[in-house]
């Protein structure tokens, strides 16, 4: 079984191990008593659970004699295993001379679908290249608009920068914090969800390596679905000291799909 844990790191408990969803290099290894804690913290997020609950659960239900101290060092375990993956350890909050509880956006991991073949039994690859170019003609149409949209869309933020104020445009809409970061979400009327859009934000920010936990920012994230191809533009504008305008700003883009 697997859990996401705010948004972007894959706790997975059979192996005790948590990693960024997707970056095999960055996968910590916890204790068997650390594993054990960090399951039962994520079954009861939200939770507060006394400390002799804990002991009970992860030592003595499993045959072991725990303590206090063992329970504060597999608490110091899981915090820094969070540091390292450059997550807040404060995700898991002290109640002091009561326990423990986890704050955290915790959801079910599921395994993408693997790609099927074509209708007529063969791979895209296999098909021959009159084949292909015929059936496929729609999706380079589509991949030609995703690059005009692009465009349009830096050409905004762009316009953005110059200002370096932050836009009032009923396109745009507020999607929640990642850390230290606002999510925007360009272009709502296409039916996108605000909590999926939040957790896409989250992972890209993760993956292009901007750190909110240290930096504060205002992230504009653009979607253009069609099909099964997925054209997404992030811009990330970093605030001043005083939050009175933006100090710089960078873009990045994906394109993702069959």
């Amino acid at each position: 079984m697997k859990y996401l844990i705010d948004y972007t790191m894959l706790y997975e408990v059979d192996t005790g191990t948590i990693l960024l969803e997707g970056v095999e290099e960055t996968a910590v290894r916890l204790s068997n008593q650390a594993a054990r804690l960090l399951h039962v913290l994520i079954l009861n997020n939200g939770k507060l659970l006394e400390r002799d609950e804990l002991i009970k659960r992860v030592w003595e239900d499993h045959g072991f004699s725990g303590s206090s101290v063992s329970l504060n060092v597999a608490i110091s375990e899981i915090r820094k295993a969070f540091r390292m993956l450059e997550h807040d350890p404060s995700l898991i909050t002290t109640v002091r001379g009561k326990g423990f509880s986890l704050s955290a956006h915790i959801q079910h991991h599921t395994v993408r679908p693997k790609k099927e073949a074509t209708a007529d039994g063969k791979s895209l690859y296999e098909q021959t290249p009159s084949n292909w170019l015929r059936k496929n003609v729609r999706n380079i149409l589509l991949i030609l608009l995703m690059i005009i949209l692009s465009a349009v869309v830096s050409s905004i933020v762009t316009q953005w920068m110059s200002r370096n104020t932050l836009p009032q445009d009923p396109s745009l809409s507020y999607a929640g914090h990642f850390h230290q970061c606002a999510i925007y979400v360009m272009n709502k009327n296409n039916g996108a969800d605000l909590n999926h859009s939040l957790e896409e934000a989250a992972r890209g920010l993760i993956n292009n390596k901007i750190n909110c936990l240290q930096r504060a920012a205002d992230v504009y994230l653009s979607t253009f679905h069609q099909i099964n191809l997925q054209n997404s533009f992030m811009g990330v504008c970093f605030l001043q000291d005083s939050h009175s305008g933006y100090r710089s700003c960078i873009s990045f883009r994906s394109l993702t799909g069959e």
